[in-house]
């Protein structure tokens, strides 16, 4: 009795996508009462961002413009420091900045605490002031 074995070759090919994505855990951040007599006032953790990705990546932050209040008064969005994880403080810039960079994450994300710093002055004018800031993820 004579077997025949015959074989084939079978290509198996697929292309993992590459993959960046953000979730802003808190799309509204109220830093409270300032007073004009404080040096400074520090927000740890003011925005948290979730950043998923399989590849590297950058954070960036851009104001919509400067603060301004319910009066009418204006405060340069220059004036808000920010920092990212591990970063420095920096000010803010109406062309955007870089506020961390980094890799692949885990499945569930890496948390990316983001830190606000204000220093006041008697010549801010009183009222509520606003703004927004767009959070962009970037692949490097």
């Amino acid at each position: 009795m004579i077997f025949l074995i015959i074989s084939s070759i079978v290509e198996i090919s697929f292309n993992i996508q590459e993959y960046f994505f953000i979730e802003i855990e808190n799309s509204f951040c109220d830093l409270g009462i300032i007073e004009p007599s404080e040096k400074e006032k520090e927000f740890v953790s003011a925005i948290r961002v979730r950043v998923y990705s399989n590849t590297e990546w950058e954070l960036r932050c851009e104001p919509e413009g400067d603060f301004i209040s319910n009066s009418g008064g204006i405060i340069p969005a220059e004036r808000m420091l920010i920092k990212g994880k591990g970063s420095e403080w920096t000010n803010l810039q109406k062309s955007g900045i870089t506020i961390v960079r980094g890799g692949p994450t885990p499945e569930t994300g890496e948390l990316i605490p983001i830190d606000l710093k204000f220093k006041p002055s008697f010549e801010d004018e009183p009222g509520i002031y606003r703004n927004k800031l767009f959070i962009t993820i970037i692949k490097l």
